[in-house]
């Protein structure tokens, strides 16, 4: 059983067409499991402004090395294969022809190359595993990359040969992350722009919408 998604028995089934009317109506964001719905939690200050430094970085190295590809945020979800689960990463890039549909408030893709995601404590251990272990349905999916928001650690798996994953960890200051499915690099310093970590000290969180 999907712990994270799938936690609450009681609530009613969703067909897909009703989960995506729902979100379009609500204007609310939700990830979709086999007919149950999971309401996204709202972010943090520090939470938004990595994403915001990484989507900057990701947009302007993508396009300095003149790829053909899109740089998304956290409103655009990801449909696996079965079209049973919906979910939503914090950021993707997507290559080649477009496999998306963002005709709506309710958009999604379903052939990202690269997906990443920002770790909160609540979400943490299913971000790493149960997720990751759903994106792999994906043919076209290619590198995960783990940011850390309470110390300065990225970590990025990439798929190799057969069914294998490797896994590089970069937390040095002036580390460059390589993301070998791009062939591009991103700097982990940029990342943590104007970040306060937990490493620094403690910062004020505010609650915000993500």
């Amino acid at each position: 059983m999907l712990l994270v998604l799938n936690q609450s028995l009681s609530q009613p089934f969703y067909s897909v067409e009703e989960y995506l009317a729902l979100e379009k109506k609500t204007g609310m964001r939700y990830e979709y499991y086999n007919g149950k719905l999971r309401p996204m939690p709202g972010g943090t200050q520090r939470h938004s402004q990595i994403e915001v430094n990484l989507t900057t970085q990701l947009h302007l190295t993508i396009r300095a090395n003149k790829k053909r590809c899109k740089v998304f945020s956290n409103d655009l979800k990801i449909a696996m294969p079965d079209s049973k689960k919906y979910l939503y990463p914090d950021a993707v890039v997507c290559c080649g022809e477009a496999a998306y549909n963002v005709s709506s408030k309710t958009g999604w893709t379903t052939n990202p190359l690269i997906i990443f995601e920002v770790l909160s404590r609540s979400t943490s251990s299913y971000d790493t595993g149960e997720k990751f272990g759903i994106y792999q349905q994906l043919e076209s999916f290619k590198e995960y990359v783990i940011i850390h928001q309470t110390k300065k650690l990225v970590e990025v798996r990439t798929f190799s040969k057969g069914t294998s994953w490797s896994f590089a960890f970069y937390k040095e200051p002036n580390d460059m992350i390589k993301l070998q499915s791009l062939g591009i690099e991103l700097s982990l310093e940029e990342i943590y722009y104007d970040i306060i970590t937990d490493e620094d000290e403690t910062d004020e969180v505010v609650e915000i919408d993500s």
